[in-house]
């Protein structure tokens, strides 16, 4: 069965910075995947790099950094549900409830609202920002990353606003999660729903 994933990014260089690898891997696999964005930003960044990667870029709402901020109301939910069950997705990548900035706890609360008939697996990334701070994340899920950490970097640090510490920090973090595995960098997720598909 191939991978079809769906990944819900609050902003432009979260989901990259969180499931860069896995998703690059995925993409290598010959896997579909399609982002979320919940703010529409960087657009042309955003079009480049879903060229440049060969994924799918879409956005929830027209959104702005400066206009109200999405939110799980019921119009916003069926934004998503209309995204979310229009493809059959074996995978759902999503923020952790835990992480601290506002905007990945409400993007949180609207995808596990959309999920709610969704029977693929959902995982949940950390972001390295607000890692620190995110004291629920309990990562069961250690995803080897070696062959996709350079890429991976490269990816969120098309960014303008991805900073030097950000990207060393990943690339930090990634060698820490690497520990739990036989690869010297990974991802680390929380599994909110497993199901028998491969990763």
């Amino acid at each position: 069965m191939t991978m079809k994933i769906l990944a819900l990014s609050p902003h432009p260089d979260d989901v990259e910075l969180g499931a860069g690898g896995f998703l690059l891997n995925a993409l290598h696999k010959g896997a579909e995947l399609d982002v979320v964005y919940c703010f529409r930003e960087k657009l042309t960044q955003v079009k480049q790099n879903s060229e440049q990667y060969g994924y799918h870029a879409m956005w929830l709402t027209n959104t702005t950094i400066n206009t109200v901020r999405p939110s799980p109301t019921s119009n916003n939910v069926k934004l998503l549900d209309n995204i979310l069950y229009n493809k059959a997705y074996t995978h759902f990548v999503i923020p952790h409830s835990g992480e601290s900035h506002q905007d990945h706890k409400t993007v949180n609360s609207l995808a596990q609202a959309s999920a709610r008939r969704f029977r693929g697996m959902i995982l949940q990334y950390e972001v390295i920002s607000y890692t620190n701070n995110n004291k629920s994340f309990k990562p069961n899920l250690f995803f080897g990353i070696d062959n996709f950490i350079d890429n991976k970097l490269n990816w969120a640090n098309a960014y303008e606003d991805v900073t030097l510490d950000m990207i060393e920090g990943t690339r930090a973090l990634n060698r820490v999660r690497g520990l739990n595995t036989d690869s010297k960098y990974a991802e680390a997720f929380e599994i909110l729903r497993w199901s028998d598909l491969l990763i």
